[in-house]
């Protein structure tokens, strides 16, 4: 088994806010964007309405398609 390589944004001391902030970009928000998290319970997705979310200092657009199946994009517009 191979030990991984340090992130070029590691240091050898982390501080406080290594593991506090979350937004794109950061040790924390690096390590936890490789799971998969709970955001929205699915029963409360109604069809036909967008529900603007922010996880993890990052915007997202969650909305139910016509095949039923709940869809989770960028909070920006994709047509913009």
């Amino acid at each position: 088994m191979s030990i991984p390589e340090a992130a070029p944004h590691a240091t050898a001391h982390p501080g406080p806010d290594d593991f506090a902030r979350t937004g794109p970009g950061t040790p924390a928000g690096e390590y936890l964007r490789r799971f998969w998290h709970p955001v929205y319970h699915s029963v409360d997705l109604k069809p036909a309405s967008a529900v603007p979310l922010r996880v993890m200092g990052q915007a997202f657009t969650l909305y139910r398609a016509e095949s039923g199946k709940a869809v989770l994009m960028d909070g920006r517009c994709p047509h913009r």
